[in-house]
């Protein structure tokens, strides 16, 4: 699914016995559900210098770790490579921007001497019931503005939409048209690649048009999910945490992103996997994400009960083709996991002097033990210790 374009560019309270001190379970709530799920940064589209003199940069996207460790900096092709902003762990980052963008905004290809320049791009895949957007950049080479009324973009197989502003491209800037395809993606066109062209001229040039072409695979992933609990019994306040693992069950890869972008645990943060390369067929290359799930406090936790939490996956905007394209029926994948709630009603805390001897005016140190002794974890932040006249300090 790589980008074949060679034309131009441009997230109750509990009291436990005491000695000498009062010791509770602090009251705190449920974490909203909706929770941002963490997302793996986007992948970029950059200029990767070949060191040829014929064809100096070719047009490639990349996971925005590989443009970090990869085409960032001197040691690689002498730092020519064109990257335009990106976002890595945080941080943004770019090369030879805006001072080479003309270049990556004409499809790496040599910045021609007047004229304009299209670039066409969409995304890499698609799942079938919905439209294709594209996105058409044009760029002016020339020395003089361009009316964008007089900038003639077509499109046969899409409804090619004009910006309203600005209403001039200045020598050297870009401008961008959208696209949207004229029909839906349908399930018989699954597994197969869709190419669409767009062309850009002055409407009184006359003159032969450049082109600009972008394909999109339609992918109709077969899929099994399974969630279940990875940790357990809990605690009211704990954290819940499960596996959440997704077999490609068909006969094709199915790109991460795909999985990664559909799945949906309503209350939970999601985790991906490490490792986001397409998923290949077969058990053994499942993929699990992690979902962290905040349990309620009490009363809205009923103790010696259970907590579920559902994950699912919704492949299509158009549910009526689901069963068509990936066999799996009208509904979105989902799976169910349950978590048992313990209360830990036993908790004590015991205190005792570490010094049997105090001078006057002197400080009598003291040791509080607190005990848990029940099956559930404690969070650490929901217990509380009070010692009158003491000052208590919390243990790291």
């Amino acid at each position: 699914m790589k980008n074949r374009q060679r034309a131009l560019l441009t997230k109750r309270r509990r009291r436990g016995a005491a000695i000498g001190v009062a010791l509770a379970l602090g009251a705190g709530g449920l974490i909203g559900a909706g929770s941002a799920a963490a997302k793996p940064d986007p992948k970029v589209t950059l200029c990767h210098a070949t060191g040829s003199e014929t064809n100096p940069y070719e047009l490639i996207t990349v996971a925005a770790a590989a443009a970090y460790n990869g085409h960032l900096g001197p040691d690689h092709q002498d730092g020519r490579d064109i990257i335009p902003p990106f976002t890595y762990q945080g941080e943004s980052y770019s090369q030879n921007w805006p001072k080479e963008q003309a270049i990556w905004h004409n499809g790496c290809a040599p910045v021609p001497e007047g004229g304009l320049g299209i670039y066409k791009s969409g995304p890499a895949w698609v799942l079938p019931g919905g439209f294709i957007s594209y996105k058409i950049a044009i760029t002016n080479f020339g020395e003089e503005p361009v009316s964008v009324k007089a900038v003639d973009v077509k499109d046969p197989s899409a409804n090619v939409v004009r910006p309203t502003e600005p209403d001039t491209i200045k020598a050297g800037e870009t401008v961008f048209w959208t696209a949207t395809s004229k029909r839906r993606v349908r399930a018989r066109s699954c597994w197969r690649d869709i190419k669409n062209t767009a062309s850009v001229s002055l409407m009184e040039d006359g003159g032969r048009p450049n082109t600009s072409s972008w394909t999109t695979s339609v992918v109709c992933p077969r899929l099994a999910i399974k969630k279940t609990a990875s940790n357990g019994p809990v605690a009211p306040g704990a954290t819940a945490t499960y596996d959440i693992t997704v077999t490609n069950t068909g006969r094709h890869a199915v790109p991460f992103e795909v999985v990664d972008e559909n799945l949906v645990d309503e209350g939970a943060t999601i985790t991906p996997p490490e490792d986001q390369t397409p998923i290949e067929p077969g058990e053994e290359n499942a993929r699990v994400w992690t979902a962290s799930v905040p349990v309620p406090l009490l009363p809205d936790t009923k103790c010696g009960g259970q907590v579920s939490n559902t994950a699912s996956i919704s492949l299509l905007t158009r549910p009526t083709l689901l069963k068509r394209s990936t066999g799996v029926g009208e509904s979105p994948l989902t799976s169910t996991a349950y978590t048992d709630v313990v209360c830990p009603v036993d908790i004590t805390a015991v205190k005792t002097s570490t010094s049997t001897t105090v001078v006057p005016g002197g400080t009598v140190p003291y040791n509080i033990t607190v005990t848990n002794p029940s099956a559930a974890a404690i969070p650490f932040s929901s217990i509380s210790v009070a010692d009158p006249g003491a000052a208590i300090t919390r243990p790291n």
